[in-house]
């Protein structure tokens, strides 16, 4: 027959951490991933990929391309605008 004795305080807070679980875990899941999108700079002649290229916005926010000529714009403010870059 099963045991009817109610916990003691030292096995009611062994099992917080299995209670409290899946409310600690709710808020990295409930965070959306950041929308991003990439440029390319493509050198013509060759067709690869131009490292170092300083894209400005007219806020004057600034972006550089990597080693293989592409930048990650994840700015919240920018996504779903027109945005104007001046290359150089």
């Amino acid at each position: 027959m099963a045991d009817d004795k109610p916990l003691n305080s030292w096995q009611s807070y062994r099992l917080l951490p299995l209670v409290l679980m899946p409310f600690l875990a709710a808020p990295i899941y409930a965070q959306a991933p950041a929308a991003r999108y990439g440029i390319s700079v493509v050198d013509e002649a060759t067709g690869r990929g131009v490292p170092l290229v300083e894209l400005r916005t007219s806020n004057n926010i600034r972006f550089y391309t990597d080693s293989s000529g592409v930048v990650a714009i994840d700015d919240p403010d920018l996504i779903g605008q027109t945005v104007y870059f001046k290359i150089s």
